[in-house]
C-alpha cells in the first residue's frame, strides 16, 4: 500500500509571532493523507492540556507562555490504508517588549496602588533610570530598578510626610532586549 506524506507549513512568518502576539495558523501540505489528521502543538506551558490537539485539517492555537521559545510542533497523518507518517516543525515565538507607566496613585497605606513605578516585558533593568520631578524641577525620586516604587516621600525616605497632592513629572530611560534605547516622559498625579 501507499504510505502518506505527513507535510505542513504554518505562519505567520515575516514577522514571526512573538510573545505579544502568539497565534499560530497551521496549513496541512500532506500527500495521500485521507484518513486521519492529528496535531500536537507542543506547547508545554498550555494551562487547558486538551487545547495542545487537533484533528482539524488547518487548526490555529495560541500559546499560552509570556516566554519566547521553541516549540516541536507534531503532525500525525493516516491513509484510508492505515499507512502513517509523521513529521516534526519547529515554531519560534520570538520576543517582544513592552511599557506601562500609570498616571496616577495613591500612597495612603490602603495597600491598593501605594506606589509608582512602570512595568513591562522585554525591559533590560540594568539599563532603567526612573526620574520623578515637582513642577519646580526639584528631582524627588530617582530608581534604577524597574521593580522599586515611588512611595510618595521625598528621596524615598518614609520617616517624613508623603508630598503634597499635586502633579508630578517623571522621566524614564532603558533599553530593550535588543538593545534600543527608550526614553519617555509624562505626568503622574498623587493623590491622598
Amino acid at each position: 500500500f501507499p504510505k502518506p506524506l505527513a507535510s505542513f507549513n504554518w505562519g505567520p512568518q515575516n514577522p514571526q509571532p512573538d510573545i505579544m502576539d502568539p497565534q499560530v495558523f497551521f496549513y496541512n501540505t500532506s500527500l495521500g493523507a485521507t484518513g486521519g489528521i492529528n496535531w500536537n502543538f507542543g506547547d508545554i506551558y498550555a494551562t487547558d492540556p486538551s487545547s495542545n490537539f487537533s484533528s482539524l485539517q488547518d487548526p490555529t492555537h495560541s500559546y499560552a507562555s509570556q516566554n519566547p521559545g521553541t516549540y516541536y510542533v507534531t503532525l500525525y497523518v493516516q491513509n484510508l490504508f492505515g499507512c502513517r507518517d509523521t513529521v516534526v516543525e519547529t515554531v519560534e515565538i520570538q520576543p517582544d517588549w513592552t511599557f506601562y507607566i500609570p498616571n496616577a496613585f495613591t500612597p495612603n497605606g490602603d495597600g491598593k496602588n501605594d506606589g509608582f513605578n512602570g512595568t513591562g516585558i522585554g525591559i533590560d533593568n540594568s539599563t532603567y533610570n526612573l526620574w520623578v520631578f515637582d513642577r519646580w524641577g526639584n528631582m524627588i525620586f530617582h530608581s534604577t530598578d524597574l521593580d522599586q516604587k515611588w512611595d510618595g516621600h521625598v528621596q524615598s525616605h518614609p520617616g517624613g510626610d508623603i508630598v503634597q497632592e499635586d502633579v508630578y513629572v517623571w522621566l524614564v530611560h532603558f533599553n530593550d532586549y535588543t538593545g534600543s534605547k527608550h526614553e519617555y516622559k509624562g505626568t503622574v498625579s498623587l493623590v491622598k
